[in-house]
């Protein structure tokens, strides 16, 4: 199912996104005392 494979492909790159954004938020938080 086309559909199907595109909507899971497009919340995979909005997930790893947040992920990303997770990650240096909590990199940048822990380096600042």
């Amino acid at each position: 199912d086309y559909t199907g494979a595109t909507a899971i492909g497009v919340l995979m790159l909005v997930v790893s996104f947040i992920l990303l954004l997770l990650i240096n938020l909590l990199q940048r938080r822990i380096e600042t005392p």
